[in-house]
């Protein structure tokens, strides 16, 4: 087992793959034993991964070009296909241009709310909202409005619709779906 090891990772490729995936584990293996175990937390590892895949299958995917015939008609329908497919996507991204595909109750929401408040301004969110990544970067993003995870500290709550009021709060009478507005008393 040992001279097989030894001599399979002879190979500058092996040794560079190795590399790679030993790198993407020391991103990505903490997770394991992390009680906080969120996506984003394995980005980092992916274009190791990556990398090692393709240092891997690079020669087969080297071998396999040499033997395609750019004259023969499975090429011929696999270009007319990839060309199709670049057009078709071209049309969808233009005629969805300025729409919301997704969290378009959510969008909507922040609209109305980031129209109402002043840039700059930090918002309490209600234990609801704590793992709302997205709204955090909405409201940055298009308002400059900042959330904060705390109940009370500032003049307005954000919280889901269907969360009862705290003490000491007034909903403000917006046309939301998807969040709730108050003020503090």
């Amino acid at each position: 087992k040992t001279a097989f090891i030894q001599k399979a990772f002879r190979k500058p490729e092996s040794q560079y793959f190795l590399l790679f995936v030993l790198i993407g584990l020391s991103a990505s293996a903490p997770m394991m034993v992390s009680p906080k175990q969120l996506s984003f937390y394995i980005l980092p590892a992916l274009p190791l991964f990556s990398i090692a895949f393709a240092v891997i299958s690079a020669q087969a995917v080297s071998d396999f070009l040499q033997r395609i015939t750019i004259r023969s008609i499975g090429f011929r329908i696999f270009q007319g296909v990839g060309i199709g497919l670049i057009a078709t996507s071209l049309v969808v991204c233009v005629v969805g241009y300025g729409t919301y595909g997704r969290n378009k109750a959510e969008l909507h929401d922040i609209d109305i709310i980031g129209d109402l408040l002043q840039p700059g301004i930090t918002i309490s969110t209600s234990p609801g909202l704590n793992d709302d990544w997205g709204a955090v970067s909405y409201f940055q993003r298009k308002f400059d409005i900042n959330l904060e995870r705390s109940v009370g500290n500032n003049l307005y709550l954000l919280m889901m619709a269907e969360e009862s009021l705290p003490e000491n709060f007034t909903k403000v009478e917006l046309s939301l779906k998807k969040y709730k507005l108050a003020r503090h008393n």
